[in-house]
C-alpha cells in the first residue's frame, strides 16, 4: 500500500514539474525561434491583392518585396509583347523598313490593330511604337516575319532569349500573346523579362510615351495617333501617377487582365506585375503596392555599410564595388542582415566570363572579380555587393573577420532559460532524493517487522518488568517496547501496553506468585479489581500452573485494559474494593 501510495505521489511531482517545464520549454523555444526569424515576423504585410499571379521587385537589386505565386502557369496575353520588343530591338535598327503583308493583316476578330493594311510600308520605330503602346497584334506579326522571316522561326528566338535571360518555366508559341493553351509564362518569369527589357534605354523610352503619332505612310495619307493603354502613365488619368515610368498592358477571356509596370521614387525602381488581376481595380492594386515599397524600403549602397570584409595589408587592394547597392527595411540596422560571400575561382570559364560583364567589369578594366557577396533579411535576398582586386599586385588574402553581432535581449532571454531549467531540475533532483530516503526508511522498517519474533505472552512480560525496572516508567517508554524486539501483535492477542502505576502488582499476581496484592496496590485505584473480577470464577488454579493458563489471564488483562482505563480516570470518586477477597478467590 505504502509502495503503491508513494508512487503516485511521485507520478504527481513528475507530472507537476512536466506540466510547468514543458510548457515553459517550448514557450522559450518559440521565443528564441521568433528572435532568429525577426527578419519574415518583421517583414512589413503588403496590401490585399485579387490578381492571381503577382511579383514585386526592386527592379536595381533585384529583391522580390512581395509575391503571390509567383511561380504559378499564366496566360500572359499581350505582355508577351514585351519579349517581342526585346528580340526585334537586339536584331534591328529603328530605322529599317517593316513591310506589312497579308498574313499580317489577317488575324482572328478582336485582335487589336493599328488598322495597317497589306503592303503598307513603315519605319520600324513606327511599329515598335504600335506594339507597344496600343497593343497592335498585326506589329507583332509584321515585325517577327521582318525579323526572322516566319512566325515559327521568331518563336523559336523568343523562347531561346527567355531561357537565355533566366525565364525557364515560359513557353511562347506567337509574337502577340494570343490566346495558346501552350502559350504560357509566371510572375516571376515576366518579372525577369521586363528588368532584362527596362534595361534597354530605346525600349524605356517607347514604353514611357503616354501617346505617339505615326505620320501617313504609302497605303494610308492621313496621321494615326496612338495611346498607351497603360493609364498610369497618361496625365489627366484618374490611375495617374508621375512616379510610374512605363509598362504594357494585356487582357483575354482566358488569361484575365495583366499589368506590368515600371516605376521609380527616391532612388528605389520598383517592377510590378500582376496576371489574372482585377479588370477594373488592377490599376488600383498597382498603385497600392507601388506604395508599399516606397514607404517601407530604401537602398543604401552596401561597400559604405559593410564592415566585415578585410584584407590582410594596404597593398592587396581588396575593393567593395562602390556602385552596388542593397534593399534595406527602414528602421532596421546594417548589422542585422545575414551575408554569404561567394568565391569568382569556383566559377568555369564561361561563368566568370558571364559573372564579370554583369559585374560590369569590361575589356581593358584591370580589376578581377574576386568575389560577391549576397545580403538576407530574414531569408529576403535583399542584394549583392561584388568584390574586385587588382591582379598587379600580389594575390590577395582577403576574408570575413569573424565578427559576431551580439544581440544583447537574445542572449539574456537565453540566459533566463537555461537559469529556470536548472533551477528545476535541481528542484527535482533534491524532490527525487527524499522520496528515495523515505522510501528506504520504509523497507528497512518493514525488514525489521518481518524479522521479529513473536514473544510468548510470559516472555513478554518478563521483557517488560526488566524494561520497567531499569528505570523507564513512562507509558511512552513502554510503548518503546516494540525497538526492543517486543511487538504489540495482534496475532495470538500478544499483550499490550500495561499502566506503569500498578504494572508491578498485576504482573507479580498473574505470574502465579502468592500472598495477597494489596499491599501492593496503590489505595484508592480500582482499575484492578474491574479486570481480576472477570476472571471470579476461574481462580482455583494451584501455583504450579502452567505458562498457558498464565497466558490466558494476560489475555483477559489486555482485552479489559481500556475499560479499566476508564476507571483509573475516576478512582477518586469511586468507592475502593477490598482486594483481599480477589486475593483468596486467586489462591484457592
Amino acid at each position: 500500500m505504502f509502495k503503491l501510495t508513494e508512487l503516485n505521489r511521485r507520478k504527481k511531482i513528475f507530472s507537476g514539474l512536466c506540466a510547468v517545464i514543458v510548457p515553459f520549454f517550448l514557450t522559450a523555444i518559440l521565443a528564441v525561434s521568433s528572435v532568429f526569424a525577426a527578419g519574415q515576423q518583421n517583414w512589413p504585410e503588403a496590401p490585399e491583392t485579387l490578381g492571381e499571379s503577382v511579383v514585386l521587385m526592386e527592379a536595381n537589386t533585384q529583391a522580390v518585396i512581395y509575391e503571390k505565386n509567383p511561380e504559378a502557369k499564366m496566360y500572359p496575353a499581350s505582355t508577351t509583347k514585351i519579349l517581342t520588343a526585346i528580340v526585334v530591338l537586339e536584331n534591328c535598327s529603328l530605322d529599317e523598313t517593316v513591310v506589312f503583308t497579308e498574313e499580317c493583316c489577317d488575324l482572328e476578330e478582336g485582335a487589336v490593330t493599328i488598322d495597317s493594311v497589306p503592303g503598307e510600308q513603315m519605319r520600324l520605330k513606327d511599329v515598335m511604337y504600335g506594339l507597344l503602346l496600343p497593343s497592335g497584334n498585326d506589329c507583332a506579326m509584321a515585325l517577327a516575319l521582318h525579323v526572322a522571316g516566319s512566325v515559327s522561326a521568331f518563336v523559336d528566338m523568343m523562347n531561346e532569349k527567355a531561357v537565355e535571360i533566366g525565364a525557364l518555366s515560359s513557353h511562347f508559341m506567337n509574337p502577340s500573346g494570343l490566346f495558346h493553351s501552350n502559350h504560357y509564362t509566371t510572375a516571376a518569369d515576366m518579372a525577369t523579362i521586363a528588368r532584362y527589357a527596362f534595361q534597354n534605354s530605346t525600349f524605356l523610352d517607347i514604353i514611357s510615351h503616354p501617346n505617339y503619332i505615326i505620320e501617313p505612310t504609302n497605303m494610308n495619307p492621313e496621321s494615326r495617333v496612338l495611346i498607351n493603354t497603360h493609364e498610369m502613365i497618361t496625365p489627366g488619368n484618374p490611375d495617374y501617377d508621375n512616379h510610374v515610368i512605363g509598362g504594357k498592358t494585356g487582357y483575354l477571356y482566358e488569361s484575365g487582365r495583366c499589368l506590368v509596370t515600371y516605376a521609380e521614387k527616391d532612388g528605389i525602381t520598383l517592377l510590378c506585375v500582376i496576371l489574372d488581376g482585377s479588370y477594373y481595380g488592377i490599376f488600383t492594386e498597382t498603385e497600392e503596392l507601388l506604395q508599399f515599397g516606397w514607404n517601407n524600403f530604401k537602398i543604401i549602397n552596401a561597400s559604405e555599410e559593410e564592415r566585415r570584409f578585410s584584407y590582410a595589408d594596404e597593398t592587396a587592394k581588396v575593393q567593395l564595388d562602390s556602385s552596388n547597392q542593397i534593399l534595406m527595411l527602414n528602421n532596421v540596422p546594417f548589422y542585422e542582415l545575414t551575408s554569404k560571400i561567394n568565391y569568382a575561382y569556383y566559377l568555369d570559364e564561361k561563368e566568370y566570363a558571364e559573372a564579370k560583364l554583369e559585374a560590369g567589369i569590361e575589356n581593358g578594366d584591370p580589376r578581377q572579380l574576386y568575389a560577391w557577396i549576397d545580403y538576407y533579411y530574414g531569408g529576403h535576398y535583399l542584394g549583392k555587393c561584388n568584390v574586385f582586386v587588382n591582379p598587379d599586385l600580389h594575390p590577395p588574402t582577403a576574408s570575413f573577420i569573424k565578427v559576431v553581432y551580439v544581440n544583447i535581449w537574445l542572449i539574456i532571454l537565453v540566459i533566463v532559460v537555461v537559469a529556470v531549467l536548472v533551477i528545476l531540475l535541481v528542484h527535482l533532483a533534491k524532490k527525487s532524493a527524499a522520496n528515495e530516503g523515505r522510501l528506504s526508511a520504509w523497507e528497512h522498517r518493514k525488514s525489521g517487522r518481518k524479522q521479529t519474533r513473536y514473544y510468548s505472552r510470559s516472555d513478554s512480560i518478563d521483557l517488560r518488568e526488566q524494561y520497567i525496572k531499569s528505570g523507564h516508567k513512562d507509558k511512552e517508554s513502554i510503548h518503546g517496547l516494540s525497538n526492543l524486539g517486543v511487538p504489540y501483535s495482534r496475532k495470538d492477542q500478544t499483550v499490550g501496553p500495561i499502566h506503569p502505576q500498578r504494572s508491578t502488582a498485576a504482573d507479580s499476581h498473574l505470574s502465579g506468585s502468592s500472598g495477597s496484592s494489596s499491599g501492593s496496590r496503590p489505595s484508592g485505584s480500582n482499575g484492578g479489581s474491574g479486570g481480576m473480577r472477570t476472571r471470579s470464577g476461574a481462580g482455583t488454579r494451584p501455583q504450579g500452573s502452567t505458562d498457558r493458563s498464565s497466558n490466558r489471564a494476560v489475555g483477559v488483562r489486555t482485552g479489559s485494559s481500556q475499560r479499566n482505563t476508564g476507571a483509573r480516570a475516576q478512582g477518586s470518586q469511586s468507592p475502593s474494593r477490598s482486594t483481599s477477597g480477589t486475593t483468596g478467590r486467586s489462591s484457592k
